[in-house]
C-alpha cells in the first residue's frame, strides 16, 4: 500500500504508526484547502503580510517570498505556514471576490465558464438566426404551438 492517495495526495495512516494523530490531522487540513477550491486570487506572485486563516491563492509562475519555490501551486494558509499543493488536470477553483470559476489545464488556470455576456448566439437543439433573434430553442413539447421558440 502507498503512503499517500492518489488524486489529493492524502497520507494514509500506516499500520504500527505511531502519533496516527498527526496524519490524519494533515490530511483533514488538505481536505480543508482542497474541498470547494475558493481561492482570493489567481496567478498570484506575493503572499500577502498578514495572511488570514484559510486564505488560498493559485499561484502564477512568478512567485516571490514565501512563495518563490512553489509557483503554480496552490498556496493554503494553515495558521501558523503555508501549505502548498501541486493542482492536477480538471481541478476547478473559484475566486471569492466575483465567483469566476477557472479549472487546472495542467499549465494554467483558465476560465472554466465563459460570461454570457461573451456569447452572440445561442443554439439550444436550434440553430440561432442572426438576422432576428440571438437565442434559439427548438423542443420536441407544444404548448399550442409548432415546439419552436427564437
Amino acid at each position: 500500500m502507498s503512503e499517500k492517495s492518489p488524486r489529493l495526495d492524502l497520507p494514509y495512516i500506516q499500520a504500527a504508526q505511531a502519533q496516527k494523530h498527526i496524519t490524519h490531522n494533515e490530511a483533514i487540513e488538505r481536505l480543508d484547502a482542497l474541498t470547494q477550491l475558493v481561492v482570493t486570487e489567481f496567478d498570484a506572485s506575493d503572499p500577502p503580510a498578514i495572511p488570514v486563516d484559510g486564505e488560498t491563492f493559485a499561484l502564477g509562475t512568478a512567485t516571490t517570498g514565501d512563495w518563490a519555490a512553489n509557483p503554480n501551486e496552490i498556496a493554503f494558509w494553515t495558521g501558523s505556514g503555508w501549505l502548498f499543493l501541486a493542482p492536477q488536470s480538471g481541478w476547478l477553483a473559484c475566486r471569492a471576490a466575483d465567483q469566476e470559476m477557472r479549472v487546472w489545464d495542467g499549465a494554467n488556470w483558465v476560465t472554466a465558464i465563459p460570461s454570457i455576456a461573451a456569447v452572440e448566439l445561442l443554439g439550444i437543439n436550434t440553430t440561432a438566426c442572426p438576422s432576428s433573434y440571438k437565442v434559439g430553442l427548438q423542443s420536441g413539447l407544444s404548448i399550442g404551438g409548432s415546439g419552436s421558440f427564437v
